[in-house]
């Protein structure tokens, strides 16, 4: 007996259910990027916090915020270390935004 070969993968890119998961996946893919709004952060933990030019310790210092100050810090364009603050970056150990900055 001589087996056939057959070919799986245009069946896989045809059928029913493949074709919903494709158009469904581009509609995904062309909706804008939902952005967040700022939200406003406390500087706490330090006496005064620099706001630096990049979102690096050793950036240029454009401004200093002194404790206790408010200000307006935007998610979207945060990193893991820093927050972006208006006029630049600052370290995320020294602002408590949120939930945390009702409790303190």
């Amino acid at each position: 007996m001589r087996q056939e070969r057959r070919e799986y993968t245009n069946y896989a890119k045809t059928t029913k259910h493949n074709t919903q998961v494709e158009e469904q996946s581009k509609d995904v893919a062309e909706r804008p990027h939902r952005r967040r709004m700022p939200v406003a952060g406390t500087v706490s933990g330090c006496s005064y916090l620099c706001v630096r030019e990049k979102p690096e310790v050793g950036s240029k210092i454009v401004k200093i915020l002194n404790s206790g100050a408010t200000i307006n810090v935007n998610l979207d364009r945060s990193t893991d270390e820093f927050y972006a603050v208006s006029g630049g970056y600052c370290m995320r150990d020294f602002i408590t935004i949120g939930k945390e900055n009702q409790n303190g």
